[in-house]
């Protein structure tokens, strides 16, 4: 499959999918991005963007998220990420604890 339709397929035919009012940048849908940097070693040689985003790029290329129009992350840092790992590890221990 071409990769313009490979990525047409994950975001607006996804959306679709799902009935989410989503999948493309245009005013009025819900707008959850990804910024790639692409100093990653995914992007090298830095011949076809789209190619190396779809086989070679990973979470580790994503610098910032936007969901819904708010910043998540911003240079690979989640505002309070201690702490929700820190959280996230007593819920797990605790999870374990109930076998």
């Amino acid at each position: 499959m071409p990769l313009n339709e490979l990525l047409q397929v994950a975001t607006l035919n996804g959306a679709k999918a799902l009935g989410i009012d989503s999948g493309v940048v245009e005013e009025g849908k819900l707008a959850d991005l990804i910024l790639i940097d692409k100093r990653s070693s995914a992007f090298i040689p830095d011949i076809d963007f789209l190619g190396n985003f779809v086989y070679s790029a990973n979470s580790s290329c994503i610098d910032t998220m936007i969901c819904n129009g708010k910043i998540l992350m911003r240079g690979r840092k989640v505002e309070r990420e201690d702490e929700i790992l820190e959280a996230s590890a007593t819920m797990a221990y605790k999870l374990l604890k109930m076998k």
